[in-house]
């Protein structure tokens, strides 16, 4: 990698940034441009999203700024309310949504706008919003999964850690699920193959990034399934090289692109249950998930894998492993 920008710099930026190093290593790949030129168009998400694809720059068209009407949101907040009062939690009656405030969700749809919604539904993601929730100890929900009390342990002992868009681990002992609108992943993670299983349609989301870095020797190559799979992707791949661009495909900033908490990973199938995901515990494969076990970051959370819990499941492993049945499942903070 070249020169990097600061965490703070970077937290300033109005777009993703990539190092200088890498948009130099980008120059070189296509020739004939300079690694200014390069961060100058890939400055624009659908030049990027062309060259993650075709590995060639895309010609320049003047823009045409059109007035865009929001009429399309209201559909969509409806139904994030619908979610919520159908739920398992809201049939317990030990949660009510019934006047849930979904203004975050709104807010933030007329930000990214009806353009950017297409987009990422185009990769098979969904926007959500999560509201605060709170699981107190013990709680009892008819036909509701709970996470391994194994999970819960290590958060009240203080032993599980998030990165903070500094890059610093901070301790995340809060058995609270914040408030948040969220990108998430619809597809089923899928049933183990023998290392050949692949996610659903991926290539032009996940597929094309993994490839490329492969083919560029900056993540570990994959023998046993195919050069652009999600799997054999180790915790500190995903965080040093795939997320950077990941984000940048999909309009976000490094620090809102990650992986889902042990929560959300329980959560999400048993809400919307209308996706294909609502059947992830059924799978015998597992997914990394963004805490970290200890203040040293060697170890990350992974979970999921239907032998050893479903739902219910979370461990832990060096975040330098790879493994053929386990993989990334990206999550993008959006407000």
């Amino acid at each position: 990698m070249g020169d990097q920008i600061t965490a703070g710099q970077a937290a300033d930026a109005n777009d993703i940034i990539l190092g200088r190093g890498e948009y130099a290593d980008l120059a070189k790949k296509v020739g004939n441009v300079t690694r200014a030129q390069m961060q100058a168009r890939l400055d624009d998400p659908e030049a990027f999203r062309h060259f993650l694809r075709t590995g060639k720059l895309l010609e320049r068209t003047p823009k045409k700024n059109i007035p865009e009407s929001n009429t399309w949101i209201a559909p969509l907040i409806e139904r994030e309310k619908q979610y919520w009062l159908e739920s398992r939690l809201q049939k317990s009656g030990k949660f009510d949504f019934s006047n849930l405030d979904l203004s975050r969700m709104m807010n933030a749809l007329e930000k990214k706008g009806e353009k950017w919604y297409r987009m990422v539904s185009g990769f098979s993601q969904k926007v959500c919003y999560i509201p605060k929730l709170i699981f107190p100890e013990g709680i009892e929900i008819a036909e509701w999964i709970q996470l391994s009390q194994w999970y819960r342990d290590q958060k009240k002992a203080n032993k599980l850690f998030v990165m903070n868009r500094a890059g610093v681990l901070v301790p995340n002992k809060s058995l609270i699920i914040p408030e948040q609108v969220v990108l998430i992943d619809i597809r089923l993670k899928p049933a183990y193959d023998n290392g050949r299983q692949m996610w659903d349609d991926d290539t032009a989301f996940c597929g094309n990034i993994i490839k490329m870095l492969r083919e560029e020797g900056k993540i570990q190559e994959y023998s046993s399934g195919h050069i652009s799979s999600r799997f054999n992707v180790s915790p500190d791949e995903w965080q040093n090289h795939i997320r950077p661009l990941l984000a940048k495909l999909v309009w976000l900033r490094t620090h809102q692109m990650k992986l889902e908490s042990g929560f959300l990973m329980n959560l999400i199938p048993q809400v919307y249950t209308d996706l294909p995901r609502a059947k992830d515990g059924t799978t015998n494969t597992s997914v990394w998930l963004e805490e970290y076990l200890g203040k040293d970051a060697s170890g990350r959370l992974y979970g999921g894998h239907s032998d050893d819990g479903g739902l219910a499941n979370v461990r832990y492993s060096h975040v330098g492993n790879h493994w053929c049945h386990r993989s990334i499942r990206p999550l993008g903070v959006v407000a």
